[in-house]
């Protein structure tokens, strides 16, 4: 069980560090926050993303607000976020219910 958990808790902290680029966070975050996310990420993933990309986020949202803002009810992000944040839990309760079942077979 602590295997699993420790699995989707890393699987949470990938999908945290891009948490900014999702539509709901460039519309809602403020420049400051959006900055701030954005440098982060560069520093993380410097290896492959230069300087500049925090000027490209901020240009980026304030070209598209419009479209972000409309894309934000869309079925895509509905279903992004179904299943980064529901399908950990519908996978850990399906290897639980198989484990419980198991233990529960051997023991017959």
């Amino acid at each position: 069980m602590f295997q699993l958990q420790s699995r989707f808790e890393g699987l949470h902290l990938v999908s945290d560090s891009f948490s900014f680029l999702y539509p709901k966070s460039m519309v809602q975050l403020s420049d400051a926050d959006l900055n701030s996310a954005a440098q982060k990420f560069q520093e993380t993933y410097s290896a492959d993303i230069d300087s500049d990309f925090v000027a490209e986020v901020r240009s980026f949202r304030r070209e598209f607000q419009g479209e972000i803002e409309t894309s934000m009810c869309s079925l895509l992000c509905n279903l992004t976020d179904f299943f980064l944040y529901n399908n950990t839990r519908w996978v850990v309760c399906a290897i639980l219910k198989f484990t419980f079942t198991k233990n529960l077979n051997a023991l017959n």
